[in-house]
């Protein structure tokens, strides 16, 4: 969660508050911030993006960040690229590999104590270095590369969750046909790829760019004016009902803090779920 407005543009929206009350008006800028991205139900600040999609037959895609600035890679298909197993079955009891954002994540469970490595794809750039790295662990850890898979990225295995294999192989997949695409409507997040995928789940992977350079001005000013209503509500009434932080507290969606103008200022930021 970003913060939507800076301390400065707080402390012109609150001229009373005391030069000290930054430790005031911090965790309000922060509250007001994470309720206006809940009822908008979007981020603002600019982002890079790594998602998951499900095909449906169709060329074309909503992405969920937006407005997006640009799509840095769309692929798709997913296939076997690195086989995972641990062969000791006499010493352990349970072994499982998992695939995160930014490594391998291997556990076994050996009289009853678990032990876990994790290997960074930063540290092992290819699946071969990968795979050279799990067969060095020892232990039963042992790996074997799909042919054609070695010198691809490890960063390119799609995360999961933890799968088991001990005595047998634990797949670990990558998305194998890449794909064009253009934005069709960043405003709105639409994309079309330049074929479809066919149909799957999370047989769509894309990574990309979505957010505001500089948060609009009129979020800023709802923003601005949340902290200020809430910071006065403290004074007034400081047991008002609330989201608690530290010794301060509010409730964002009360009508004397969540604002009818705030709410106009923010209406054409809303995500409608369809």
């Amino acid at each position: 969660m970003t913060e939507l407005i800076t301390l400065d543009r707080a402390r012109q929206a609150v001229p009373a508050a005391e030069p000290d009350a930054d430790h005031i008006l911090t965790p309000l800028i922060e509250a007001a911030s994470a309720a206006i991205e809940r009822h908008c139900s979007r981020s603002f600040a600019s982002a890079g993006y790594n998602e998951y999609y499900d095909g449906d037959g169709d060329d074309t895609l909503l992405l969920k960040h937006f407005p997006v600035t640009e799509v840095a890679r769309v692929s798709a298909s997913p296939q076997a690229a690195l086989q995972i197993t641990n062969t000791d079955t006499s010493t352990n009891s349970r072994a499982t590999v998992r695939v995160t954002d930014t490594g391998l994540v291997l556990t076994r469970v050996a009289a009853g104590s678990s032990t876990s490595n994790t290997l960074t794809f930063a540290t092992y750039p290819t699946i071969a270095s990968l795979a050279a790295a799990v067969d060095s662990l020892g232990s039963g850890w042992a790996a074997t590369i799909v042919t054609g898979w070695g010198s691809r990225a490890s960063a390119d295995l799609i995360a999961c969750g933890g799968k088991p294999c001990l005595g047998e192989d634990a797949e670990c997949k990558a998305m194998s046909e890449e794909i064009a695409c253009s934005v069709v409507d960043g405003e709105t997040g639409r994309v079309r790829m330049d074929s479809s995928p066919g149909t799957g789940s999370r047989n769509i992977r894309v990574e990309y760019t979505a957010g505001f350079a500089a948060v609009p001005d009129d979020v800023q000013l709802a923003c601005a004016t949340m902290v200020s209503n809430a910071y006065h509500a403290l004074e007034r009434d400081g047991g008002l009902r609330s989201e608690r932080l530290g010794d301060y507290a509010f409730t964002a969606e009360s009508d004397t803090i969540f604002t009818a103008q705030a709410r106009r200022l923010l209406a054409p930021y809303r995500d409608y779920p369809v």
